[in-house]
């Protein structure tokens, strides 16, 4: 029998929801490109909700596991990268987040990070570091935040190192 090929919806609510879509991101590129209405924000003061958040879940985690890991943020956006390679690594995120800037999200993301690592040292969780070890690059990231196969790898290569010491607790 022979397979049946997919075919492509071309009726208009199929044509205006892709048009309207495909709007919706040329508008926050343009958004992202003016650098206009944007938020500003103390990097500092960012978090602290998150953190106790964190702290919370980690802490509630110990109780039913022998041992709990947190990793850091992984990013395609980069502070080394050009302002175009940043405009496109961002992409998504100022997609759905049209009040921030690509400098915005990178200290948003660095200060999250920060509190990641302070967390994991004050609760004890194993901290999975190294979100630089996955290149900030389309073959890695779909997205601004989603891995590709690859940078699943490398996230995983990353787990992996840093629950290894701790493994024979594990099998207590």
């Amino acid at each position: 029998m022979a397979e049946r090929k997919r075919s492509r919806s071309y009726g208009l609510p199929a044509v205006l929801a892709g048009t309207n879509h495909l709007g919706k991101q040329l508008a926050a590129k343009r958004r992202a490109e003016a650098n206009e209405g944007r938020l500003e924000f103390e990097p500092a003061t960012l978090g602290e909700p998150f953190r106790r958040d964190l702290t919370e879940l980690i802490v509630e985690a110990k109780r039913h596991a022998k041992v709990v890991a947190v990793a850091t943020f992984s990013s395609q956006l980069r502070s080394g990268q050009s302002a175009e390679q940043q405009l496109r690594a961002a992409e998504s995120a100022l997609y759905y987040m049209p009040f921030m800037t690509p400098s915005g999200l990178i200290a948003a993301y660095a200060r999250y990070n920060q509190v990641i690592r302070e967390v994991a040292a004050s609760t004890g969780a194993v901290l999975v570091g190294g979100e630089e070890a996955i290149p900030g690059d389309p073959e890695h990231f779909a997205d601004s935040v989603h891995f590709r196969d690859p940078g699943s790898e490398v996230m995983a290569a990353r787990v992996a190192s840093a629950l290894k010491p701790h493994v024979a607790s594990l099998a207590r």
